[in-house]
């Protein structure tokens, strides 16, 4: 009687063991779907506009990084460039005009553009706009599980590098604005 309660007992185990990894193994099927299915979401978004970059993290260089409370973007259209970034940093010229606005707050014609798949599933993009006499490189890096990191160099002041979301096509809100038609 012992010996069969202990059998029992064995089989009992050995199929809860077979259950957990089946389980797991499901559960790790689903999570390679659901990547691949983002990777693809991603590479469409990039190949169309405009293309959106919701910020959260941003990097100076000289004073410590910090996440970001206010809703920052950066937004790419065919031609132009909503630039709502934050500043801190040191600049070597002074736009007085601005007064304390951040000088990445401008939407300008962009030039310069070229969108270039590198290694690993990512996307880089980069292109020239300018405010006043002040022109900024941009450089995107935009990874295929949807983050994204952006540096900015002024030509007056010292670059600054921040990181975020990209935005999905399906959740932009463009609203009446005539520069969101999708290519």
């Amino acid at each position: 009687i012992k010996y069969i309660k202990m059998y029992k007992l064995l089989a009992f185990i050995l199929i809860a063991v077979c259950s957990a990894s089946c389980v797991s193994t499901q559960k790790a099927e689903e999570r390679a779907h659901a990547r691949r299915v983002l990777q693809l979401r991603v590479v469409n978004a990039v190949s169309k506009r405009p293309i959106k970059v919701d910020v959260d993290y941003m990097m100076p260089r000289r004073v410590p990084a910090q996440h970001l409370t206010t809703n920052y973007s950066l937004t790419i259209f065919n031609d132009s460039v909503d630039s709502y970034l934050p500043y801190f940093g040191v600049a070597y010229q002074s736009n007085f005009g601005d007064g304390m606005r951040s000088p990445l707050i401008f939407t300008s014609k962009i030039s310069n553009l070229t969108i270039a798949e590198g290694k690993k599933n990512t996307f880089r993009i980069t292109f020239s706009a300018k405010k006043g006499n002040e022109v900024f490189d941009y450089d995107l890096l935009i990874y295929d599980n949807g983050k994204a990191r952006i540096q900015v160099q002024g030509s007056a002041r010292e670059s600054i590098d921040f990181s975020g979301n990209l935005v999905l096509p399906e959740f932009m809100k463009c609203g009446n604005d005539s520069r969101c038609t999708q290519l």
